[in-house]
Formats: structure tokens, C-alpha cells, sequence
């Protein structure tokens, strides 16, 4: 009897811990999928949420709007970026008059036309 009871409670014992394992499995898998679910949440929101919101959840990640486009800027392009700020900072508010906006205007104007590439010319020294 006495062996019997001990067999019992050994058997309670290693139910107890598959429990455990399976109960841990089935957290681990809940985590995984709640944090996939909110990644896709968030993608989602961002594009559908109307009057700016979309930006605002996503500016939430770099501390604000402004943070947030200043990082997509840098990250997309960032000679144009370093131009941008070289020519903001030449620029302090306190100045903004009409010498930097027309350096502004004569940086950012078009080029002129000139030949385009693949345009094949003639040799001046070509006896043709």
C-alpha cells in the first residue's frame, strides 16, 4: 500500500510538470503570435487611420512626426539629407531674408538644357 501511494504521487508528480511544459509551450506560442498580430496591427493602422493619425502612430517609434521624417529622410537619401541640413544650419531662422532664399532658389534651380546623355556629336577633328 505504502508503494502504491508513492507510485501515485510520482505519477502526479510527472503530470504536474508536462503540464508545466505544455502550459509554457502554449505561452511561448501566444507571445509569438501577439507580437506578429501587433506588428500587422500597426502596419495596418498606420495606412488606414485618417486626419494624420497614420503618421502620428508611426512618428510614435522615433519620439514624434518630426523625429520620424527626419529618420525616413536620412535613411532614404542621405547626401540630399547632409545637403539639407548644411544649407538649414548656413540658414538660421533669425535670417531667413531674401539672400537664403535666393541661394535657395539658385541651388534648387534646374540645370540648364544641355545634351543629354546619348547624344552622340560629331568630332571636330573628323575629316568626314
Amino acid at each position: 500500500a505504502d508503494l502504491d501511494g508513492t507510485v501515485r504521487a510520482l505519477r502526479e508528480a510527472i503530470g504536474a510538470v508536462r503540464a508545466q511544459q505544455e502550459q509554457r509551450a502554449w505561452l511561448w506560442l501566444a507571445g509569438g503570435l501577439g507580437i506578429v498580430g501587433g506588428v500587422l496591427l500597426w502596419v495596418l493602422a498606420t495606412a488606414i487611420l485618417p486626419w494624420g493619425a497614420g503618421t502620428w502612430l508611426a512618428g510614435l517609434g522615433y519620439g514624434g512626426r518630426w523625429q520620424g521624417g527626419q529618420a525616413l529622410l536620412r535613411e532614404a537619401d542621405p547626401v540630399s539629407w547632409e545637403r539639407m541640413v548644411r544649407l538649414y544650419q548656413a540658414c538660421p531662422v533669425a535670417s531667413r531674408t531674401e539672400q537664403c532664399e535666393a541661394a535657395l532658389a539658385v541651388r534648387t534651380a534646374a540645370p540648364e538644357e544641355g545634351p543629354r546623355f546619348g547624344t552622340i556629336r560629331p568630332r571636330a577633328d573628323s575629316g568626314r
